[in-house]
């Protein structure tokens, strides 16, 4: 788990109409195919809460390898949105 590739990595979330729903971060893995994740609030990005998520629920989700990387994904996913 020490060379886990998700630990680090910041996700967002998306309903099945593709609308942003959640953000956070990966914190660690806590047993096999469970993660500690942190989320954080909508718009100024506070923590918001920790808990367990299993790999499982995942699936969607799209990961960014650091907050840059994250931050300019949530711009351009503004911009998207705002020019429809």
């Amino acid at each position: 788990m020490k060379n886990d590739v998700l630990i680090g990595k910041f996700y967002h979330t998306f309903s099945g109409a593709g609308v942003l729903e959640y953000q956070g971060e990966i914190l660690s893995c806590v047993a096999p195919r469970q993660y500690l994740v942190q989320t954080f609030e909508w718009p100024l990005g506070a923590p918001f809460e920790q808990h367990i998520e299993p790999v499982t629920n995942m699936v969607g989700w799209k990961f960014y390898a650091d907050r840059e990387d994250w931050h300019r994904a949530y711009e351009r996913y503004n911009r998207q949105r705002e020019g429809q």
